[in-house]
């Protein structure tokens, strides 16, 4: 997304990205091609794509999964469910 007051680009956030329902089984977004079951290596395919080094780009998959894992951890404990996921 680019910024105009600021007059730089920012990530922004991934949307559609979780399983879907709808015809054929394809997101509305895609990443690296794939819109029926991204996984790393299509995020990994992306950063490289876009000037990353490899080593960023893992950094930056590894930090996202943390926090979705913490996110998602709190979650399923305030439903009562296992401390595991």
């Amino acid at each position: 997304l680019y910024d105009e007051k600021d007059k730089q680009w920012k990530l922004t956030p991934a949307y559609d990205l979780t399983y879907s329902s709808s015809i054929g089984g394809e997101h509305a977004t895609c990443v690296n091609g794939n819109g029926k079951d991204p996984n790393i290596e299509d995020l990994l395919a992306v950063g490289k794509a876009a000037g990353l080094a490899g080593s960023k780009s893992k950094k930056i998959v590894k930090e996202i999964e943390e926090i979705v894992y913490e996110e998602l951890r709190d979650i399923m404990q305030g439903y009562g469910r296992s401390k595991s996921i």
